[in-house]
């Protein structure tokens, strides 16, 4: 019989692979696991209790329980962590895209308003990804590097393009001086 677990603290796919493999090491079979519904179903071995696997998956920093009756997520009136982010983010971002609605003397096209209204879906970006986002630099961080130099190295590319086609050389030698160190740094 599957078995479904109630897993907070899954923010990406990397959350989810994590859980499913601790899953898959305890000898699981038919796992599925969704992050962004924060829960994971699985056949197991008749040997394993549920609510220990519960607990291992709490161990390893995701706090979870085993969903007794089948219907109780559906069911549910309490809203989920992502979707409150999800309905504040849209709340703040939707005024800043009717923007372009207004004159250019209006409120809302004033820099002060729009950094007010930017700066709770920015931060919640960070909460919701920046742990992921942290741990993926700080176990890889030479792939960030090549992957930071090989965007710096497309962005000048089109600059590089772009000045070209304006004709202005004085941007045009310092663009090419520039791209020449990055291709002698790769």
């Amino acid at each position: 019989m599957k078995t479904i677990f109630d897993i907070e603290g899954m923010t990406c796919v990397g959350c989810a692979r994590t859980v499913e493999s601790q899953l898959n090491s305890l000898g699981c079979l038919e796992i599925s696991v969704n992050n962004a519904l924060g829960e994971a179903s699985a056949i197991l071995p008749k040997e394993i209790k549920a609510s220990g696997v519960a607990e291992k998956l709490t161990k390893i920093g995701y706090p979870s329980k085993v969903r007794i009756n089948t219907f109780e997520k559906n069911q549910k009136t309490k809203w989920s962590k992502l979707e409150i982010f999800l309905f504040i983010c849209t709340l703040f971002t939707l005024p800043l895209l009717t923007h372009m609605l207004f004159p250019t003397d209006s409120l809302i096209n004033s820099p002060i308003i729009q950094l007010i209204l930017c700066t709770p879906v920015f931060l919640i970006g960070i909460v919701q990804f920046g742990r992921s986002a942290w741990h993926s630099v700080r176990i890889k961080p030479v792939i960030w590097m090549y992957l930071f130099l090989w965007e710096v190295h497309l962005l000048l590319s089109i600059a590089y393009m772009e000045q070209f086609l304006f004709m202005e050389p004085h941007w045009l030698i310092i663009i090419y001086f520039m791209k020449r160190v990055l291709e002698l740094s790769l």
